[in-house]
């Protein structure tokens, strides 16, 4: 290396360990912060089927023009990721994003 661009070499190795040292204290600082107060989940939404452990499903507003109610899946967590399909009810209950195993009217013809 150049005797030129050697302060900037030490300066730019004395910056590296500086930002390391403050990266890792912000982790520390991060890792203690835990323990706060519980924050209350989200109200479920009206008409909400729950179908497991903090997921429901949610009807939309309306049947569709050929009187089928679909649903839209929904949770409770935060952190819980649900599938972002239409949903809808079979007749023993339980769900499915295939309109064809629902308990609804058969599609008229287009």
């Amino acid at each position: 290396m150049s005797e030129a661009l050697a302060p900037f070499a030490r300066s730019f190795s004395v910056c590296g360990r500086a930002s390391r040292g403050i990266l890792l204290s912000i982790f520390a600082l991060g890792a203690c912060a835990g323990g706060g107060p519980e924050i209350p989940g989200p109200e479920i939404p009206e008409g909400a089927v729950p179908i497991g452990e903090s997921v429901y499903a949610v009807p939309l507003a309306a049947p569709d023009p050929d009187g089928c109610q679909a649903y839209r899946l929904w949770s409770s967590d935060p952190g819980r990721m649900v599938v972002m399909a239409l949903h809808y009810r079979r007749a023993d209950g339980s769900f499915t994003a295939n309109r064809e195993e629902a308990d609804c009217p058969p599609l008229r013809a287009q």
